[in-house]
Parts: C-alpha cells; structure tokens; sequence
C-alpha cells in the first residue's frame, strides 16, 4: 500500500527561489568537492533496489564501524 504524503510548500515566501538557488549551489559545491577528492568522501554503501533492503551483517558493521572512526 503506497503512502501518500502531501507537501505543504508555501510558495508566496518572497525568499523560497533565493533559498532554492542556494540550496542547489551549495549541493553542487559539495557534489564537484567530492568529486575532486574522492579520498576524502565517506562510502555509502549502496545496492540495486530490486535486491531490497538487506545488507550482510559484515558489510553493515564495516559501513557503521568507518561512520565511527575518526580520521587523521
């Protein structure tokens, strides 16, 4: 069964295309950022959605492990 969720955006906020312009530089910024150094990016594990949603415990503790570990 679908969920349905309604977006309540006010579009008369004189600022909402500011803010959007913005929100979609600052994506892009960081998007060519990671790009330029991928060494530096943290991995998000990812697989196709026709395989569902589970991933083996030892990728997960792998994933969860490098969330936790400080770097340099």
């Amino acid at each position: 069964m679908p969920i349905e969720v309604e977006y309540n955006v006010d579009m008369s906020y004189s600022g909402y295309d500011e803010d959007r312009q913005r929100m979609i530089a600052e994506t892009s910024a960081f998007v060519t950022w990671g790009l330029r150094h991928p060494g530096e990016v943290r991995w998000i594990p990812c697989q196709p959605v026709e395989q569902g949603f589970a991933f083996s415990p030892r990728l997960r503790a792998v994933f969860w492990l490098r969330q936790f570990v400080r770097r340099g």
